[in-house]
């Protein structure tokens, strides 16, 4: 009888209900006298012995050979989903690095209205398969997405500058990708081809694309084409006002070498017609004597229309813009370095028009009338070649009106990192540590 109960005894201890008398069952897989699981009335907690969280808690990998189904007993697939689903979200206002944060987030909201903003992404050996979501939530300024080693579809890096756009990444493990993008949103490489089409961009030369310049035997250039889109390319039939192509250089690229040669721009840039338009310039020279009369570029048929000249006879015409009736001092430009420098004309409006050299307040003035009618010169003061210039041109824009303060800087920063300036942007220019 005693070992028929103890039998009774035994059957119901292995068969029974297995009961804990601290809340919690640990179970020691290993038999190290360390718990690889446990369970209790939150739920199964896998690879640890602390409580769970949700009915379901794994600390570390999980691997489902068939099918996993959440919120619903449906498994048509392999990932069957009866509900929400909740990313993780960062919000974002000023630069950062994700290299330096603890967490890669799914989503990342860019609010630029009070500054642009720079991201740089993870190092992409260490976030292979990460899918994000850069979304811009503000109107104003662009936001930088960047890499330190030109891995976003093999560029170093992606703007977003439209009305609330947004990219999705995917990384690879070696590279970002580009999977969407919502809107016209560009990678590096930005040049003038992107401003807006209020500006009027008349004209675009750019001395390191050959293929826009027509040589002659003695590498004599008698046409540079327009890259705009109004073909006012610029031509030169004389041979002995011809400059010259591949003896100079700037940081490794092309650039037109003038000596008493000019261009016929064939543009009437006179106030009486284009009452607003702004210029940009990439130029040197090598004559800083004022024994000799020099120029830059514009036209004057002797009533102080626009141009402007740099060594002068006349002293109020010395490195200097003209306004309609003197030159007004843009002494920067007393050097021979390679310069970025920008003039915006806007005829009849009080301190309106300004002289910008690298990115750098040169000179404020109020621009007179004018009633001439006549083509400007490149490389002149005029097209016959009054005042030429002795030294070299690299880059040249004409645009049809005044343009904002960042278009203006974007321009600058284009030119200065193309044409290896950007050292010599001035301090706080939004573009002196990348390109736009």
């Amino acid at each position: 009888m005693k070992s028929f109960l103890f039998f009774l005894l035994t059957i119901n201890f292995l068969y029974g209900d297995v009961k804990s008398t601290t809340g919690k069952l640990n179970f020691d897989v290993n038999f190290d006298q360390q718990s690889e699981m446990s369970l209790s009335s939150q739920g199964l907690n896998i690879g640890s012995s602390q409580l769970a969280t949700a009915n379901l808690q794994v600390q570390g990998n999980a691997l489902i050979s068939k099918t996993l189904s959440i919120g619903t007993t449906q498994s048509q697939s392999n990932l069957n989903l009866s509900g929400t689903i909740s990313f993780s979200t960062l919000a974002i206002s000023d630069n950062i690095n994700l290299n330096d944060e603890t967490s890669l987030h799914s989503y990342y909201l860019a609010n630029s209205a009070s500054t642009n903003i720079m991201i740089t992404l993870p190092y992409t050996g260490n976030v292979e398969g990460s899918l994000i979501t850069i979304k811009k939530v503000s109107t104003e300024g662009e936001v930088i997405i960047r890499t330190s080693d030109n891995s976003i579809d093999q560029k170093e890096y992606f703007f977003l500058t439209d009305n609330l756009p947004y990219v999705k990444l995917l990384c690879d493990g070696s590279e970002w990708h580009i999977v969407y993008n919502s809107s016209t949103g560009t990678q590096s490489g930005w040049d003038p081809s992107y401003l807006s089409d209020q500006t009027n961009l008349l004209l675009w030369l750019d001395g390191s694309d050959e293929s826009t310049l027509s040589i002659g035997a003695t590498d004599n250039v008698y046409q540079w084409n327009d890259k705009s889109n109004y073909g006012n390319h610029v031509t030169q039939s004389s041979n002995t006002l011809q400059p010259t192509y591949n003896s100079r250089t700037l940081n490794e690229l092309n650039v037109l070498d003038f000596n008493s040669d000019v261009l016929d721009a064939g543009i009437n840039i006179n106030r009486s017609v284009m009452a607003k338009c702004t210029v940009f310039i990439v130029y040197a020279t090598d004559n800083t004597s004022h024994a000799s009369n020099t120029a830059i570029w514009g036209q004057d048929n002797g009533g102080w229309d626009r141009f402007v000249v740099l060594t002068h006879s006349a002293g109020s015409a010395r490195w200097a813009v003209s306004n309609g009736s003197t030159g007004v001092s843009i002494s920067d430009i007393d050097n021979t370095d390679p310069l970025v420098l920008s003039t915006h004309f806007d005829q009849g409006v009080a301190s309106g028009s300004f002289a910008y050299v690298n990115g750098a307040l040169s000179a404020t003035f109020t621009e007179g009338s004018g009633t001439g009618n006549s083509e400007f010169g490149i490389g002149s003061i005029s097209t016959v070649g009054t005042t030429p210039l002795d030294g070299y041109i690299a880059e040249f824009l004409l645009i049809s009106n005044t343009i904002s303060e960042s278009e203006r800087q974007k321009v600058e920063g284009y030119l200065a990192w193309k044409w290896g300036l950007e050292a010599d942007l001035v301090a706080g220019h939004p573009y002196e540590d990348y390109s736009p």
